[in-house]
């Protein structure tokens, strides 16, 4: 099967996979809505030696301890100290931790830089976090850590003043509804692929040549007598037979959900003249007449449905009616996507 042919079939299925995206929209939607409105505030800070050293071993001494402890010095700004702090200076109604948890930090590789970010449900909140925390840093290293006599002392210095955010950070509704709507396609298109995998049903002629039957016509389900499938199928027929005068062709559908008086209504005024003479029976594998006839006559064309007969209900058809010795023409195909 050809690409495009199998593209045409998953866009059959364009229901499903509009279903499917519509639902994830719906979901990254609800997301963004009940996402609360978070603001981030960046600044940096830069850890150094507090002392005033003139032997420059020693300097170089101290540089290299300094980037040992960057490290844990970052971590000061989101300690429960600091979260006390914050959270006095500017009268935080909330726990301790959730203060804690407002503050970021991240120490570049190999250097003594400290990049840090907080948030705030309000711009202002976030620059007044960090501002807050940036002030307060020393003093909270100071209660953490005291330095022995001879042992290297710390400060941090501010590199970058703490920002004021002209947006949200979260939610970011654009970038959740375009994902949501990537995600929909992708997931739509696979369970397409996967239910027309799993779909044993008959869509098209090229399924019916595979089983090695004549696709005699497509004709949408309730078809007029003037729907241009039957002239079709009277030009296959004909190939079949090798003229019509004379013959006796028996209808038959494949099993009762295939039922449609008007293939045949459409067969008889598309044949009309040829001393033709059809033959309209019950569902091929319900009904023995069915087989009866067909055997008695020149052969029969059986009525199957798109999307609803089964590759195996059309393979039984065929095989029943070869086993008492009928000769299938070939295949009307109702779609009722056509209608």
């Amino acid at each position: 099967m050809s690409v495009s042919v199998y593209l045409h079939r998953l866009w059959r299925r364009w229901r499903l996979i509009g279903a499917v995206t519509a639902a994830l929209l719906l979901v990254a939607l609800v997301i963004t809505l009940t996402t609360p409105v978070t603001y981030v505030s960046e600044a940096t800070l830069y850890v150094a030696s507090a002392g005033d050293e003139a032997d420059l071993e020693a300097i170089v001494a101290d540089g290299v301890q300094v980037k040992g402890r960057a490290l844990s010095y970052a971590a000061v700004a989101s300690s429960e100290a600091m979260a006390r702090v914050v959270s006095d200076e500017l009268g935080l109604d909330e726990p301790l931790d959730e203060t804690s948890s407002r503050v970021h930090t991240e120490v570049p590789f190999a250097t003594v830089l400290i990049n840090l970010e907080a948030e705030g449900e309000t711009a202002q909140e976030a620059q007044d976090v960090a501002q807050t925390v940036v002030d307060n840093y020393n003093d909270v290293l100071a209660e953490l850590e005291t330095a022995d006599e001879g042992e290297l002392a710390v400060e941090v210095a501010m590199v970058a003043e703490p920002s004021l955010p002209e947006s949200p950070k979260s939610p970011r509704t654009l970038l959740n509804l375009l994902a949501g709507l990537v995600a929909g396609l992708l997931l739509g298109v696979g369970a397409a692929v996967l239910r027309d995998l799993a779909n044993d049903s008959v869509s098209g002629p090229t399924d019916l040549r595979r089983l090695g039957l004549a696709p005699l016509a497509v004709v949408p389900t309730g078809a007029t007598v003037g729907d241009e499938g039957f002239a079709r199928a009277r030009v296959g027929l004909d190939a079949q037979l090798d003229g019509l005068a004379g013959r006796t062709v028996v209808v038959t559908p494949c099993s009762s959900k295939d039922v449609d008086p008007s293939v045949t209504a459409g067969l008889q005024a598309a044949m009309a003249g040829d001393g033709i003479t059809l033959v309209d029976a019950g569902p091929t594998r319900e009904v023995a007449e069915a087989r009866a006839a067909a055997r008695r006559g020149d052969g029969a064309v059986i009525v199957a449905t798109a999307g609803r007969t089964s590759r195996a209900e059309l393979r039984e058809a065929v095989l029943e009616m070869q086993d008492v010795g009928a000769r299938v023409l070939g295949v009307v195909l109702r779609d009722e996507r056509l209608g």
